[in-house]
């Protein structure tokens, strides 16, 4: 920029980043010249007697000849060294001629030819150089492009949308229902990371609740959580990736004297919390089985004698481990199910490699009883369970444990109270979240199918001729609900009361961690299916937009559970904010 107040300004400026270039190059528009670290300024004077320029003699006429000349040949040789000299110098050697002769002196040409000499030698040297830059800061971004593909192989295609575009107001608001006749009370803020909850005995102020990454188990009561966990269990977490940890809990009331709590974590192979994140391999995804003990003359308990019921795998991790447990009782016996995902890419035949190993713990809902060993007459077990040609019994690895294959990764789990189904939610890679109707020897269809067959993503997969099927006994079946793009689904469960309204009785609410938003569905007939019309028949929600008639709450920041309390109220349990909110009525005013 070029101002003169009775001084020349010329101001030049570099703005250097040694982490990252950001040029935008704009052959349209005028681009700043980046010359040196700070900004620098350099004065020009004029100088004139009031009577015109003194005269001289005539050596001094030749020695300014001299300089003129010099300067003008060292100009063209160098042009930006000497222009900048020669401003410098300016001010304090003005060349001074004989008055007679009305010669201008020949600084003033200078001037100018060393301009015309300079700005188009500089101006190229400006464009290679910005061209350099720019090419430099292409090659850095491929790069780092290339480290990112690397570092999510499940994420290779670009989101369909950004995924700002698929937030609505609502979703940066308080906690709030679309109800105007219910409302959503915090009652339990302090917690670090929870990831389930489960309620003691019959009072919803009771309630134990899981810590990731602390491998706590905690207990609140009237909203207080008390000082002294009911157990610490060493867990890995690697905090780079927050899927590792305590990431399950399921709760199952043998008699009057027995209460067994069932945690399911990634343990840690050194004692240390965290220690994985250090180098230590973890010692793997385990289930065991606690025994609640309360003190009569006190309100603490703990969690004693651990049993071993299930060893899995954690490797290769440190992502997709699922976490979700669940109880189903009766009579005669108490089973226990657990999530499990493809723990970053396990390639057996439970996540439908048909050459890959023999299932090995992952990829799948497992079914156990209360000492760990697989239910009898196990579903995908019937018609593989033989011998080979020569006379070798199979290899079928841990099938007889699988109620379910074909897992990415999910972390919700819920059993519908009028007919005994089993749902769950799962977590597509970068499109395709989904709600399952879970029968006995479902195939999900991961890693070949994500969301429905017929989708683009899926290549053009085939069900009856792509996914291993154990002869015949697992069969795949098509979401109930998708999400084209990701919404990180977790919780479901069933209301199976009428405290909210018996508009809500037995329908199922789903929760998502992206934006913290609540969906209420209801269910088909024969409860096989949801009920779902106008955009949504296709069972599929293509934008955000579509979803505004199943959004039943907004703001809840990053669910991991939903459970229905004694009172019939549903319960929200907030991971990131280590918050419970309670939905019931609204009070009345006045």
């Amino acid at each position: 920029m070029l101002r003169l107040e009775g001084k020349l300004i010329i101001s030049m400026s570099q703005t250097v980043d040694s982490n990252k270039a950001n040029v935008n190059v704009n052959h349209d528009k005028q681009q700043s010249v980046e010359l040196s670290s700070a900004s620098q300024f350099f004065d020009i004077k004029t100088i004139q007697d009031k009577g015109g320029f003194s005269p001289g003699k005539g050596l001094a006429s030749y020695l300014g000849y001299c300089r003129s000349s010099l300067w003008f040949i060292f100009g063209l040789l160098h042009p930006r060294v000497i222009f900048e000299f020669f401003i410098h110098i300016a001010g304090s050697n003005p060349i001074a001629l004989p008055k007679r002769s009305r010669i201008v002196s020949f600084g003033v040409p200078f001037l100018f030819i060393i301009l015309l000499v300079n700005l188009p030698i500089a101006a190229a040297g400006q464009e290679d150089a910005v061209e350099e830059e720019a090419e430099d800061e292409e090659e850095a971004e491929d790069e780092e492009e290339a480290e990112d593909e690397e570092e999510a192989e499940d994420e290779e295609e670009a989101e369909v949308v950004p995924r700002a575009a698929r937030r609505i107001p609502a979703d940066d608001e308080p906690p709030a229902v679309n109800d105007p006749n219910l409302e959503a009370e915090e009652i339990v803020d302090g917690l670090i990371y929870p990831t389930a909850m489960a309620f003691l005995g019959n009072s919803s102020d009771d309630i134990i609740v899981t810590e990731k990454d602390n491998g706590t188990v905690r207990r609140i009561i009237g909203g207080v959580v008390q000082p002294e966990p009911l157990v610490d269990v060493a867990v890995a977490n690697n905090n780079g990736t927050n899927e590792r940890g305590l990431l399950g809990m399921a709760l199952a009331k043998q008699n009057e004297t027995t209460t067994y709590v069932f945690l399911y974590y990634t343990e840690s192979g050194g004692g240390q919390d965290g220690d994985d994140a250090d180098g230590i391999v973890s010692a793997g995804n385990r289930l065991y089985r606690y025994e609640l003990v309360e003190n009569a003359n006190s309100d603490s308990a703990e969690l004693i004698n651990p049993k071993l019921l299930l060893d899995l795998p954690a490797r290769p991790g440190p992502r997709y481990n699922g976490g979700p447990l669940l109880v189903s009782q009766n009579q005669n016996d108490t089973i226990v199910y657990l999530m499990i995902g493809d723990l970053d890419h396990r390639e057996s035949q439970a996540e439908n490699y048909e050459d890959g190993p023999p299932p090995d713990g992952t990829g799948g809902i497992l079914a156990v009883d209360v000492e760990g060993n697989p239910l009898p007459n196990p579903v995908l077990v019937e018609q593989v369970n033989g011998e080979e040609e020569n006379g070798e019994e199979e290899d079928i690895g841990m099938l007889p444990y699988y109620y379910s294959y074909g897992l990415r990764n999910g972390f919700g789990m819920a059993f519908d109270p009028i007919t005994g189904y089993l749902w769950d939610t799962e977590n597509g890679p970068n499109w395709l979240d989904e709600i399952n109707l879970v029968l006995p020897g479902f195939n999900s269809g991961w890693a070949d199918i994500q969301g429905p067959s017929s989708a683009p993503e899926n290549d053009g997969a085939d069900p009856e001729e792509d996914l291993v099927d154990f002869g015949g006994t697992g069969v795949y079946r098509e979401p109930e609900f998708a999400w084209q793009n990701t919404v990180g689904v977790t919780a479901i469960n069933f209301l199976n009361s009428t405290a909210l309204g018996e508009q809500y009785a037995n329908d199922m609410f789903v929760a998502d961690i992206n934006n913290g938003r609540l969906y209420h569905f209801d269910l088909n007939q024969d409860r096989t299916g949801l009920l779902l019309e106008g955009v949504l028949e296709d069972r599929v929600a293509n934008t955000v937009q579509e979803l505004d008639s199943a959004i039943f709450g907004t703001g809840f920041r990053s669910i991991s559970d939903i459970e229905v309390g004694p009172d019939g109220y549903l319960y929200i349990l907030l991971y990131g904010p280590g918050k419970i909110f309670r939905i019931a009525p609204a009070e009345a005013e006045g």
